[in-house]
């Protein structure tokens, strides 16, 4: 998914490019800036996860697709290369969206490992959280929150009746907070136990990055590119 259909989505469900500039943009957290023609997918503390984009066809709204770098080609070489959606670093290996939409793993980074497919009709971007991957899935728009653990393989689709959703991320307790603009406008909303609680905001995630929460905030991108810290609960709502 690329930040140009989150853009549609948003104004076909009623907040287009009238969102309030942020008080000041918040600077990129990595750890230094790629090469020219790359940008940073992920990066953790055995390397790092570039992407070289792929051009898109001329009047078409596409996935964004990049040709994946993984640093250092040891740690993953059949990886590097590869034409993917999204990649990012869980547990010990990698996981990413491929240009088929599968959800795979790959373990075991730096040693021979295999690609185990986790799920199908997937849609980044990934959020990562110790073993546990958040996405959306189906056929978009009508995409719905689904996580997996890597290590168990284990899969569930979190939400229905919700499409479309966009931009998943997972709180340290277990919740998860996506957008969803299933009622007309979008709501940012946290699921955890019981029913979705809606977070107020009028400032929504709309990026090829998946937002973070870190420290009580919800971290993203918004539609104009900047990036946001929102304060947010971390437990109830609807799992």
């Amino acid at each position: 998914m690329n930040r140009a259909y989150i853009g549609a989505l948003l104004w076909l469900v009623g907040c287009g490019g009238d969102v309030e500039p942020a008080s000041q943009p918040l600077a990129q957290e990595e750890a230094e800036e790629p090469a020219a023609g790359f940008v940073v997918l992920d990066v953790g503390p055995a390397g790092r996860l570039l992407g070289i984009p792929h051009e898109a066809p001329p009047n078409a709204d596409p996935d964004r697709v990049v040709t994946l770098r993984v640093e250092p080609a040891s740690l993953a070489p059949e990886l590097d290369g590869l034409a993917v959606l999204d990649a990012r670093f869980v547990g010990d290996g990698i996981v990413l969206i491929d240009t088929e939409h599968a959800l795979l793993h790959r373990g075991a980074l730096g040693s021979a490992g295999e690609m185990v497919t986790l799920d199908v009709s997937v849609h980044g971007p990934i959020a990562v959280r110790d073993t546990t991957v958040a996405y959306t899935v189906g056929e978009a728009p009508f995409l719905e929150v689904a996580r997996a653990d890597v290590e168990t393989g284990l899969r569930e689709q979190l939400t229905h009746g919700l499409a479309p959703t966009w931009n998943p991320a997972l709180g340290p307790d277990g919740e998860v907070y996506v957008v969803s603009g299933a009622t007309g406008g979008p709501r940012l909303l946290r699921l955890g136990e019981g029913e979705p609680t809606v977070i107020p905001t009028e400032r929504f995630p709309a990026s090829v990055r998946a937002p973070v929460v870190e420290d009580g905030q919800l971290i993203f991108e918004d539609e104009s590119g900047e990036r946001v810290r929102l304060a947010v609960p971390s437990r109830g709502g609807a799992r």
